[in-house]
């Protein structure tokens, strides 16, 4: 099962949706529908200014998408294999740095792609990266139990947490 999505906007706000795409995939649809287990989503990325419309005969409407960023998101997402989400140089160049970083470039393919990326992952890296952010945490134990803070009050010590492995 394949498809392109076309991004229309612009930043780091377009890529969630392809998280969620994949996410849908391997963590809903499969447990739903059990025949659906052998099929995988591969998704394109463009960004440029494009046309959508509905066109036919009243009742009939087919939604329609024109510009170059469909055809651009189109042979992306052909080049993707299963779980795959390709990207542009364009479209890549306005990914965030956080999830910028989880693409590679194809030299092959001539295109930036990014493997298994679902919600969870990107969640799970987003809390890795507040690990490594290197703010210390004060803790702070009495017969009442244990309290942590991020700002020190008297009395407690410093902890830095420990890296993460969710990365």
């Amino acid at each position: 099962m394949l498809g392109h999505v076309t991004i229309v906007g612009l930043g780091g706000g377009a890529l969630p949706v392809n998280f969620h795409s994949q996410s849908s995939m391997e963590l809903r649809i499969k447990r739903l529908l059990p025949e659906a287990a052998s099929l995988g989503l591969a998704l394109g990325l463009d960004i440029d200014i494009t046309l959508v419309s509905k066109l036919g005969i009243r009742g009939d409407r087919d939604r329609i998408c024109i510009g170059t960023a469909v055809q651009k998101a189109a042979e992306t997402q052909e080049a993707c294999h299963s779980l795959e989400i390709g990207a542009t140089q364009r479209a890549h160049s306005l990914i965030s740095d956080d999830s910028a970083g989880q693409f590679t470039f194809d030299k092959d393919r001539g295109i930036y792609v990014a493997t298994g990326l679902t919600v969870e992952k990107m969640e799970r890296l987003a809390k890795a990266a507040a690990y490594r952010s290197g703010s210390p945490v004060y803790v702070h134990t009495s017969s009442a139990g244990v309290a942590v803070r991020s700002s020190k009050v008297a009395n407690e010590r410093e902890v830095f947490p420990a890296r993460s492995y969710c990365a």
